[in-house]
């Protein structure tokens, strides 16, 4: 029997993070199905904000943070292939490279072997977030006011919004929304 928390977890298909740094606030987001993930890689994200005020309420316009987030072209991966230990090479090879082969597995498809490998990255490196198109670094963002991101696919049928209250260091939405990402 599923609880009503398990349930709303299943039917989650979008993950928002957002936490602070010295240089903006970090936001990473990733669809939770392997297949969506594929999908919406063609199309970007829309990224959106609105400042918060101490009780959470809006508090000022939204504005657009990224209109149509797209991993960056394969150029840009040959280009940075030794970034982070060369870590960036593997992660674009995953992307573009139509001859890159897993060896045969009767766990996982090669899109969910794809997905759990560079998305799981990008939860855990931001630089990896940006080039895979599934985060950003919000360098506008005022130290000390709270802020509500918003992220949607072009045609919306993925969405999620998340507060950061000033003062708060990290937030996420769903709250209670894990991925376990396989590893063959």
């Amino acid at each position: 029997e599923t609880t009503q928390a398990q349930e709303a977890q299943e039917a989650s298909d979008i993950v928002l993070r957002v936490r602070t740094s010295p240089g903006g606030n970090l936001i990473n987001w990733y669809p939770t199905n392997p297949n969506t993930w594929r999908e919406t890689m063609k199309e970007g994200y829309r990224l959106t904000r609105v400042p918060l005020t101490e009780s959470g309420a809006v508090a000022g316009a939204e504005s657009v943070l990224q209109v149509a987030m797209l991993p960056q072209p394969p150029a840009w991966f040959n280009a940075h292939q030794k970034d982070l230990d060369g870590l960036m090479a593997p992660i674009g090879s995953l992307l573009y490279d139509t001859t890159f082969q897993f060896p045969a597995n009767d766990l996982l498809d090669e899109v969910t072997m794809k997905y759990n490998f560079i998305v799981f990255e990008t939860t855990q490196f931001p630089d990896i977030a940006r080039a895979a198109g599934l985060g950003v670094q919000d360098t506008l963002a005022l130290p000390g006011v709270g802020y509500r991101y918003s992220v949607s696919s072009p045609d919306g049928s993925l969405k999620a919004s998340v507060d950061l209250p000033a003062g708060q260091v990290y937030a996420q939405a769903p709250e209670d929304r894990t991925v376990e990402f396989v590893f063959p």
